[in-house]
């Protein structure tokens, strides 16, 4: 009865406790891991301020309004000698200030796009990688569960031969220690299922207890992979809008230099002989310190420091990228060898024990060891797609 409950226990956890909620496929994950991403709502709201900013950019400036009153109380008339003046002025930009500082707001839009690219990328890669890896401690479940029924039919068979008379008293405290060893392994296991569905649960923006069955071919595998990285990658398109940040912001620092106008005019009344003429102003500041050249030059040297930053973030992706295709190649190797060799052979090797069991020539021992050689080569090609899976999921960032 007990080995009933666990292997009941066991079902449970290896589908995943069974939700009501129709099983979600990858591409389902995806979406809703976006959608509940509070990283990537974090970048889109630094997208939007960074648009609102850019389209504030460049605006004229907002005109003074200026009042100037003289000869107020001269000589104790008050009023009856002094003079007022009312006008408008407005400050005007010269040298393409308005331009550059438009662009500048432009670049960092582009900045912050890439930016939320390259984190949507990266929950991808976490995505994938969690997907896999709960696919595969589901299907071991199923294996450590199909081994507990397997292992009380060996039980009652054990029993039935030593009432029988067939079968000693051996037989049946072996098998029953067979038992007891699967059913450890799998309690071993279910640690990692359950951290696994905490891992996809979390990304997804769910609870434990919400998160459906997963939906999708575990054993399929992609025989495409990059083989070089594309100057698309997210990693590299944010360098590059870095650069041209940098070089946008270096040339209104240049720009700086240039002086600006501010033309006005207004009326003035003279209330002593009671007149008033219009007024015309204008004022240039001495650019005297020329900071925005050097601002300009220190600017430039900084676009080529992120330039190199560039160049090796290249390298360093290309190697990433020739690691992990060296793995794959590894592990496509590993797996193939596992279904196509070690996986039939073992799959014979048992079927071979249980006839030469049930026909008397083998014995006991034999057979529950044929049976859990071929659990473990299960398990292990189980874990070898896993890994397989980990590395596609790494390559799918580039």
């Amino acid at each position: 009865m007990k080995y009933v409950i666990m292997l009941g226990g066991v079902l449970y956890a290896a589908t995943g406790f069974a939700q009501s909620a129709s099983p979600i496929n990858l591409e389902q994950a995806l979406a809703l891991a976006t959608d509940h991403s509070s990283v990537l709502q974090g970048a889109d709201l630094q997208y939007r301020a960074a648009e609102i900013s850019a389209a504030a950019a460049g605006r004229w400036t907002n005109p003074n309004l200026e009042f100037d009153v003289e000869g107020v109380g001269g000589n104790l008339g008050f009023y009856d000698a002094a003079e007022y003046t009312i006008g408008l002025s407005q400050d005007f930009q010269r040298g393409g200030k308005r331009a550059a500082e438009q662009q500048l707001a432009l670049r960092s839009v582009e900045s912050m796009a890439h930016a939320r690219q390259e984190a949507a990328v990266e929950l991808e890669v976490q995505v994938r990688t969690a997907f896999a890896a709960l696919q595969a401690q589901q299907e071991i479940g199923l294996v450590r569960a199909e081994q507990v029924k397997l292992g009380e039919a060996f039980v009652d068979v054990a029993r039935r031969r030593f009432d029988s008379g067939a079968g000693s008293e051996l037989e049946v405290v072996q098998a029953e220690l067979a038992l007891e060893e699967i059913v450890l392994s799998r309690a071993c296991c279910s640690g990692d299922l359950t951290a696994a569905r905490e891992r996809m649960a979390s990304l997804l923006g769910l609870e434990i207890d919400e998160l459906p069955e997963l939906a999708g071919s575990y054993y399929e595998t992609s025989d495409a992979a990059p083989q070089d990285v594309k100057p698309s990658h997210p990693a590299l398109r944010r360098l590059d809008a870095e650069i041209q940040s940098i070089l946008a912001e270096a040339e209104y620092a240049r720009l700086q230099d240039v002086a600006d106008v501010s033309l006005g005019a207004g009326v003035r009344f003279m209330a002593a002989d009671d007149i008033q003429t219009f007024v015309l102003s204008a004022s240039m500041p001495l650019v005297l310190n020329r900071r925005g050249r050097t601002e300009h030059a220190a600017g430039l040297l900084q676009a080529d420091a992120a330039r190199a930053r560039r160049q090796e973030t290249l390298r360093s992706l290309r190697r990433e990228l020739k690691t992990l295709l060296a793995f794959r190649e590894g592990s496509i190797h590993e797996v193939l060898i596992i279904r196509d060799r070690l996986l039939p052979k073992t799959e014979q090797a048992y079927a071979l024990s249980r006839a030469g069991y049930e026909a008397g020539r083998y014995s006991w021992v034999e057979l529950v060891s044929a049976q859990q050689h071929l659990s473990e080569v299960r398990v292990r090609y189980i874990e070898a797609l896993a890994e397989l899976h980990r590395i596609d999921a790494e390559l799918s960032r580039f």
